[in-house]
């Protein structure tokens, strides 16, 4: 089990080097097997999935597995055991065997489970995956109206052409499923979290080498550097493609923010 997590990473970093798809499936691939092998991953896979899917644009899928994972090792529903055990039994080695949710991408996590705000168990990795899914909903949704607005300003005819750019708009964007005032409150919930739990992690996607640079620590301690590690590491990519993100978190931090970068080995 140990090298097919070596095998995953390998995937991983390949993949970031060479951005081909193929490469990137063959990583979710194996990080899937493994995670169908554990039921409560002990071997720190859920750690770079997320980010897998996210680099294929499978955003409704990292969705859909941190809601799964907030919904059973997280909040503790009464879902049985029985049926956790039978998606991992049932389904095929390498499949995608979480629960689906139709666009689950522009759901509000903290309205369907409210606990997770406070639970100590939200791991890191799924608030930062969370907030990438979100910050991609914002910038698409900014692309298309700054596009619409180009495409208008630049047309004359008045309250008609205000008309059938409301039309267009209508058609090219969903607002009742955007619902983009939700999306923004969301990125702003999720950054005061996430600065909350751990404030190493968001500067460090802006300045990662006093961090990364560093040998990786055996374990890793929630709130301090070691939990963001990691997560820098297989995240900064995701951010990095994001319009507008790399200016959101500069405005909160400065350009080149310092933080505690300060590893503890054993």
């Amino acid at each position: 089990m140990v090298a097919r997590r070596q095998l995953v990473e390998s995937y991983f970093h390949a993949a970031s080097a060479v951005d081909v798809k193929e490469v990137w499936e063959k990583a979710l691939y194996h990080a899937l097997v493994q995670l169908r092998e554990a039921i409560t991953d002990p071997r720190g896979m859920i750690y770079v999935t997320p980010f897998i899917l996210l680099n294929l644009n499978r955003d409704d899928e990292a969705y859909d597995l941190v809601r799964y994972w907030v919904s059973v090792y997280c909040v503790w529903t009464t879902r049985p055991m029985t049926e956790i055990m039978s998606r991992h039994v049932e389904s095929k080695e390498g499949e995608f065997f979480y629960p689906r949710t139709k666009n689950g991408r522009y759901q509000d996590l903290f309205e369907e489970y409210p606990a997770a705000v406070d639970e100590q168990d939200m791991l890191m990795v799924f608030l930062v995956t969370l907030l990438i899914i979100k910050l991609r909903i914002v910038a698409a949704y900014d692309a298309a109206c700054a596009s619409l607005d180009l495409v208008f300003h630049e047309t004359t005819g008045g309250r008609l052409i205000q008309e059938v750019r409301c039309t267009v708009a209508d058609m090219i964007i969903d607002e009742r499923l955007v619902n983009i005032d939700s999306q923004r409150r969301q990125i702003d919930q999720l950054v005061e979290i996430i600065d909350r739990r751990n404030p190493t992690t968001l500067p460090a996607i802006l300045n990662p080498l006093p961090l990364i640079s560093q040998r990786q620590p055996a374990t890793d301690v929630r709130g301090e550097p070691s939990e963001a590690y990691e997560i820098v590491t297989y995240s900064y990519r995701c951010f990095a493609r994001i319009p507008g993100a790399r200016k959101m978190l500069e405005d909160r931090y400065g350009p080149n923010p310092t933080y505690n970068a300060t590893m503890h080995y054993d």
